[in-house]
């Protein structure tokens, strides 16, 4: 999503130094969201308020500063669910394995990093693939049977 905020203009500095500080204020307030509602819930909302801006992209005005917000609304989504799960990791799976998945999870966040940039070139179908992936997510993500805070 950072690489998305060149492409729209504006002023790159700007545009990195929001993307930092939302990325702050989402590992902040998701780690008051999970001691004060659990786990499943607020990881539940960030990806669905993330695939919906992601998804919203393409519909806004061609406003630099609208699509930009709404870029910062899904970085914060994101971000957020980045910093989930790691608790969901531990909460899942049994001990002798949770070290292996968790190894699994951000191999695959690699992997999706290295490919932004390959659908970041068809902006269009960047929105709907990361909002299709965070929808699906929601589904899955209310199916986990958590045992803290139900």
């Amino acid at each position: 999503m950072c690489i998305r905020d060149r492409s729209y203009g504006g002023n790159i500095y700007k545009n990195a130094c929001i993307n930092g500080i939302v990325e702050v204020v989402a590992v902040v307030l998701s780690g008051i969201a999970m001691s004060r509602w659990g786990i499943k819930l607020p990881f539940a909302i960030s990806f669905g308020f993330s695939g919906i801006f992601m998804l919203l992209i393409p519909f806004v005005t061609r406003s630099e500063e609208v699509i930009s917000m709404f870029i910062a609304f899904g970085k914060f989504g994101i971000s957020a669910c980045f910093n989930f799960v790691y608790v969901i990791v531990g909460e899942l799976f049994p001990t002798r394995i949770k070290n292996t998945v968790l190894g699994l999870c951000l191999i695959t966040d690699r992997i999706g990093s290295i490919l932004g940039p390959v659908f970041g070139l068809n902006k269009s179908l960047f929105q709907v693939v990361s909002a299709i992936l965070c929808v699906s997510c929601v589904l899955i993500v209310i199916q986990f049977p958590l045992k803290v805070h139900q």
